[in-house]
C-alpha cells in the first residue's frame, strides 16, 4: 500500500527520486525509487510482515540477502544497486521507531504468507490502529497557538492552560516522550494533569518538537526555545509570569527538558527544571555502534561516531552552578532509564552547588508502570517542588525576565 509518494533530489548528485512508504501489516518500511521515463516510481521491496519488532531479532545480514534491500543510513543516503538504475534504502530512523518501547506493545500481524492476495471486490482490512477520541481538555484556554514556523517544515503550536483569575501565573511547559520519533503534546502520564495543575495556580503549555524523523538535533532544542521565547513576548496578554517558567519533561522529552533547562540564557532561561525518567547521558547508552536505536535517530547515526555530539545533547555534561532547580521523579525499577541514572545525575547537580531534589517511585518501571502510588500524587509533587522554588525567588526575580 503505496501511503507516501514525493519528489526528491538526491544530495549527491542531484539527480530526481521519489520517495515511498509501504505499510505492511504493521510494518512501515520506506523505500527509494529512482524516477522513470514516465516519472513512475521504481521497483519496489517490502520486508515481510513477520519480520519481528524487537531490533534485537532482527537479521540485518539476511534481510539484505533475502530481500534485496540495503539497510544503511537514512534516507539521504540512498545506496545505488549494482545495476545502477535503482536506489533503494531502508531508513534506519523508521526502523528505530518500530523498536521504540511504546511500539513494542502493539503485536505485528504475522500470517501474511497463508492468505491469498485480495482481489479488487474483497474488502480489506485496515492495518491502522486508530487512537480514541480524545476527551474534551476543559482547562484549555488558548489552542494551536503558532509558536515557530522553521523553513521547509510543518508550523510547531503549544496548546495553553491557564488559571481564572488577573494573574500573572506561573507556567509549566509539558514535553511528551516517545523516544524522540513518535508521541504528541496532547500525550500525558497523568490523565487529569491540566486539571491538578491549573488547580494549583499554574499554567501550563503542551509544546510540540520536531521528532527525530523530521530532523536531527538539536532542532528540538531550537523548538523548546522558540515556545519560551513566544510564551515570554505574549506573557502580559496571556496573565502568565515571565520570571516563573518550569519545564516538566518525560522520558525523551526529560532529556529535552534537562538540556533546555540547562543551556537556556536570557530569554530562553528557565527557573526550575522537573524530570519524569528522563535519560541524562545519551553518550554513554548501549548499542554504541548500532544505527537503528532511537538515539541514533536523534543525532543522524551511531553514538560511536558522535560521542562529543552526544555529550552536547546530554544533561550530565552541561551542569553548571548557575543552573535552575531540579526535580528528578524516577522508578526505581526501571529498566529503560535505569533510576542509578538519575541518582547520579543528582549527585553531578549537588557538586556543583545546584539543588536537586529526587522522589523515588518504589517498584515503578518506565512510565510509571506497576507504580505502587496513583501518578496523580507525583504531578502533586511536582506542584510542590515548584511551590517551594518559586516562593525562595527574591521578590524582584520575576520581574528580571520582563
Amino acid at each position: 500500500m503505496l501511503l507516501v509518494d514525493r519528489q526528491c533530489i538526491l544530495p549527491s548528485s542531484g539527480q530526481p527520486y521519489r520517495h515511498a512508504v509501504t505499510e505492511m501489516k504493521g510494518l512501515v518500511v520506506p523505500t527509494v525509487g529512482r524516477d522513470g521515463p514516465d516519472g513512475e516510481v521504481g521497483p519496489l521491496r517490502e520486508l515481510p510482515g513477520d519480520q519481528p519488532s524487537n531490533h534485537a531479532g532482527i537479521d540485518q545480514a539476511a534481510i539484505r540477502q533475502r530481500h534485496g534491500v540495503w539497510i544503511r543510513g537514512h534516507a539521504h543516503n540512498v545506496t545505488r544497486k549494482p545495476d545502477g538504475n535503482r536506489f533503494e534504502v531502508v531508513d534506519s530512523c523508521c526502523l528505530s521507531s518500530l523498536i521504540s518501547p511504546r511500539l513494542q506493545q502493539r503485536p505485528l500481524k504475522t500470517d501474511t504468507r497463508s492468505k491469498p492476495r485480495p482481489t479488487p471486490n474483497e474488502k480489506v482490512e485496515p492495518v491502522t490502529d486508530f487512537h480514541p477520541i480524545p476527551e474534551p481538555r476543559t482547562t484549555l484556554t488558548h489552542a494551536n497557538c503558532v509558536v515557530s514556523t522553521p523553513l521547509g517544515y510543518r508550523p510547531l503550536h503549544l496548546d495553553l492552560h491557564v488559571p481564572p483569575g488577573d494573574g500573572p501565573f506561573p507556567v509549566l511547559l509539558w514535553i511528551h516522550g516517545g523516544g524522540w520519533v513518535t508521541g504528541s503534546r496532547v500525550w500525558t502520564v497523568d490523565q487529569r494533569f491540566h486539571e491538578r495543575m491549573v488547580a494549583r495556580g499554574y499554567a501550563v503549555a503542551d509544546v510540540d518538537y520536531r521528532l527525530a524523523l523530521e530532523a536531527t538535533y538539536p532542532a528540538q532544542q531550537a523548538d523548546i526555545n522558540a515556545a519560551i521565547h513566544w510564551l515570554r513576548h505574549h506573557a502580559s496578554a496571556l496573565r502568565i509570569d515571565p520570571g516563573r517558567f518550569a519545564l516538566l519533561g518525560e522520558s525523551a522529552g526529560g532529556q529535552l527538558a534537562g538540556i533546555a533547562g540547562l543551556t537556556g540564557t536570557g530569554d530562553a532561561a528557565v527557573q526550575a527544571v522537573i524530570l519524569w525518567y528522563g535519560p541524562v547521558d545519551l553518550s554513554n547508552l548501549r548499542d554504541q555502534d548500532d544505527p537503528f536505536t532511537e538515539p541514533a535517530a536523534l543525532l543522524g547515526g551511531p553514538l560511536a561516531e558522535r560521542t562529543a555530539f552526544a555529550r552536547l545533547a546530554s544533561p550530565l555534561h552541561n551542569i553548571h552552578p548557575d543552573a535552575p532547580p531540579f526535580l528528578l521523579v524516577h522508578g526505581t525499577e526501571d529498566e529503560t532509564v535505569p533510576f542509578a541514572e538519575a541518582v547520579g545525575f543528582a549527585e553531578a547537580l549537588r557538586a556543583q552547588g545546584v539543588r536537586c531534589d529526587v522522589l523515588p517511585v518504589e517498584g515503578a518501571g518506565h512510565v510509571f508502570t506497576g507504580a505502587s502510588v496513583e501518578v496523580g500524587t507525583l504531578t502533586e509533587a511536582g506542584a510542590d517542588f515548584l511551590d517551594d522554588v518559586f516562593n525562595r525567588l527574591r521578590p524582584d526575580a520575576s520581574r528580571a525576565a520582563m
